[in-house]
């Protein structure tokens, strides 16, 4: 099976590891490694009190500009700004934090940042660069005031000889406002915080494996469905004979307490709720921050679940307005959602467009940002013996689109999954290995998730399960698809 880059990441996270003796780390990749000594007041930083300058420091581009000033925390601090904006900025180090790093060491990272305007967001990163890849470590911070704030991560390095690349990155600066920085440290150990909910095990999954604290399979995908219109599933799984593995829903900007009743729900259930808001607000103005207090509302509500929640903002947004305000909105909304520890941010395009339409519509003109989405779906269905125009019309091999989606996924190290998908009941008659055919591929491109639109709304055909033959096909793929334990 080929696997993108995220899901081989998480594989070299579990290579053995154990201390043998003081000062040496055995792992199954790299035995006998010396792990350097370090007291507890070690720091690696250079330059990280900006005291007299940003020596030691750079910005990625020429549209990105560093800065010394003398309001700092306690003294002299870094302040990060674009020459062109709303544009993303990055502090950066000029020479690698640390080289040569053995696997199996852990380190806290460690950054205080200040806002010149409210609503600034980013994220502090520590990128481990090995020769067989790279794997990125990262904490988001969203600034609702102007006060200074400490943002901090602890990670273990799991790449043998890594170099260590540290960065504070800032998006969308406009352009006469700034990001100030303080107090950057990398220090040897844990400090009291918490990881990547990315990389933290939330639970176990029926057929082995883990699944994260935002509830990323270690392998497999999630089967499941949209069930009519938000209802109880219940009687649907009955039908197919098992609990859905994952459960697509969507709501108004008014509803958010009936999909947190919903979510919960999930979770409950053992189901890994995927849910999809409308916006109160236009594109734009949610990227200008109007709705910060709607999101940080559902965003508390969805934290304080038990569980995993997947959340999608605007899900199928070609021809619903300017793509370039959907995109700047992504990016504003990601820290926020990203502040929760059990919230996987996913976006949702067509597909479609992605592939065969638009420029403006293409995978690379849609991204938000490294980083900042955990998850990438698309809705792709089946389009063959469906009528438009007087004509029946067909679609390109399924296969086709999610080889596009592996490699995109691989690049910008991101998962991706499918969060709509039909076949009609002709073409499910005349073609009934789809289903089953269709939820492997996904899994051999490495996907995540496969979700059926079980539901007359919005349908331009029949893809609404309600006869014997396409019940029995989604029961067949349920019964051994990736489901929490």
């Amino acid at each position: 099976m080929i696997l993108p880059l995220s899901r081989s990441r998480r594989s070299a996270a579990r290579v053995l590891t154990g201390t043998l003796a003081a000062g040496l780390v055995f792992t199954g990749l790299y035995p006998w490694v010396e792990v350097p000594k370090a007291s507890a007041d070690t720091q690696y930083v250079v330059n990280g009190t900006f005291t007299s300058g940003v020596s030691g420091w750079k910005t990625n581009s020429k549209q990105q500009s560093i800065s010394h000033v003398a309001n700092g925390r306690n003294g002299g601090a870094a302040r990060l700004s674009a020459t062109t904006g709303p544009a993303g900025s990055v502090l950066n180090d000029q020479k690698s934090t640390l080289t040569n790093v053995a696997a199996g060491q852990t380190f806290t990272a460690t950054a205080w940042v200040k806002a010149e305007e409210p609503g600034m967001g980013g994220h502090l990163r520590v990128r481990a660069v090995g020769n067989d890849g790279v794997d990125t470590h990262r904490e988001y911070f969203h600034l609702k005031d102007t006060n200074w704030t400490k943002v901090n991560f602890t990670f273990t390095n799991t790449r043998a000889g890594a170099d260590f690349d540290l960065n504070v990155v800032a998006y969308d600066l406009a352009v006469g406002t700034g990001l100030l920085i303080d107090d950057v440290k990398l220090t040897p150990g844990t400090d009291a915080v918490d990881a990547d909910p990315n990389d933290q095990i939330g639970g176990y999954l029926t057929e082995g494996g883990t699944y994260s604290k935002i509830g990323i399979p270690s392998e497999g995908a999630y089967f499941g469905a949209t069930v009519g219109s938000n209802g109880d599933p219940s009687s649907f799984e009955q039908e197919v004979g098992g609990k859905l593995g994952i459960r697509r829903t969507f709501y108004s900007p008014t509803q958010v307490d009936w999909a947190v009743d919903n979510a919960k729900t999930d979770i409950a259930s053992k189901r890994i709720p995927w849910i999809s808001f409308k916006l109160p607000h236009s594109w734009n103005d949610m990227a200008a921050g109007k709705g910060d207090a709607w999101a940080e509302d559902l965003v508390a509500k969805l934290d304080a679940l038990q569980g995993p929640v997947w959340l999608t903002f605007h899900h199928e947004p070609e021809g619903d307005g300017p793509i370039k305000d959907w995109v700047a909105m992504q990016k504003h909304l990601s820290p926020i959602v990203k502040s929760s520890d059990n919230i996987a941010f996913a976006t949702i395009l067509t597909g479609w467009h992605q592939v065969s339409g638009e420029e403006q519509y293409s995978l690379e003109n849609t991204w938000p940002g490294d980083g900042l989405v955990d998850i990438v779906g698309f809705d792709v269905y089946n389009y063959d013996e469906t009528v438009k125009d007087g004509k029946v019309r067909g679609t390109s091999p399924m296969d086709t689109y999610f080889q596009e989606f592996e490699a995109f996924s691989a690049k910008h190290d991101v998962e991706w999954g499918i969060g709509e998908t039909g076949i009609n009941n002709e073409a499910a008659a005349s073609d009934p290995e789809w289903m089953q055919r269709t939820y492997d591929q996904i899994v051999n491109r490495g996907g995540i998730a496969m979700s059926y639109f079980n539901t007359h709304l919005n349908s331009s055909t029949t893809w609404e399960i309600t006869d014997s033959l396409k019940t029995k096909q989604f029961g067949e793929v349920l019964k051994d698809s990736t489901k929490i334990k």
